[in-house]
């Protein structure tokens, strides 16, 4: 039986009626579709690459030698454009090391158009580090934009790890939030007037840069939800 599953929920008497979703990917699908709510990165022309379900899991269904950035990716749409959240549960291979990294995403804060994404990205990687970055919108434009740590800091991504990213609008700025396993990590509130991104959808994304001992199933999400918090 599909476990994936929407869930509409209305904030008050007239306002717009936004979905939540949660999902553990119980079909094989390349690219995924699941009820047909999610945009790829392949999407109306985008440069971006696709994501897939096999196995029970959310992965990369590749990517393209020589563009470093084009991530597979996809946004659900429906949810609350100005507070939401994205969760997943972390899937790392036992011994799985590639030579140049390999990293589960998620994002918030979304918006995807015809070779344009804008979007903040949390990048969970076990060879590297986390960081917290936004699209600016063209393919590999993208900027670290830091954070706070609190609680001593993220750590080290292992599998089954939970991962939330939370995003609000307060005082006009974008606050995102980082948790691990229920840990508040760390926290941003963007004030770069320019290119601040206040409002979007949630989503997920695979990043891996080419080259010996990359597999596309080492790393993905188990799970994933997203919805209002």
């Amino acid at each position: 039986m599909p476990i994936a599953r929407s869930v509409f929920r209305g904030r008050h008497t007239g306002s717009p009626v936004y979905q939540s979703y949660s999902t553990t990917f119980p079909a094989n699908e390349s690219p995924m579709v699941e009820d047909g709510g999610w945009r790829l990165g392949q999407s109306t022309g985008l440069v971006w690459q696709n994501v897939k379900t096999v196995g029970g899991m959310c992965c990369a269904s590749g990517f393209i030698a020589g563009s470093d950035y084009d991530d597979p990716i996809a946004f659900r749409t429906g949810i609350h454009p100005t507070r939401h959240y994205a969760q997943g549960t972390i899937f790392i291979a036992g011994g799985y090391g590639p030579v140049n990294g390999h990293e589960c995403e998620l994002h918030v804060g979304g918006n995807i158009a015809a070779n344009s994404i804008r979007t903040y990205e949390v990048l969970n990687t076990p060879f590297s580090a986390f960081q917290l970055v936004r699209w600016n919108g063209a393919l590999n434009d993208v900027e670290d934009i830091g954070g706070t740590n609190v609680n001593g800091g993220p750590i080290t991504p292992t599998s089954g790890m939970v991962i939330r990213v939370e995003y609000s609008i307060v005082g006009g700025d974008p606050l995102i939030q980082y948790y691990q396993d229920g840990v508040m990590r760390l926290t941003k509130s963007d004030t770069d007037a320019a290119k601040k991104i206040t409002s979007g959808q949630p989503g997920l994304a695979f990043f891996v840069r080419t080259g010996t001992g990359a597999d596309l199933e080492g790393m993905g999400w188990l799970d994933f939800s997203c919805g209002t918090f």
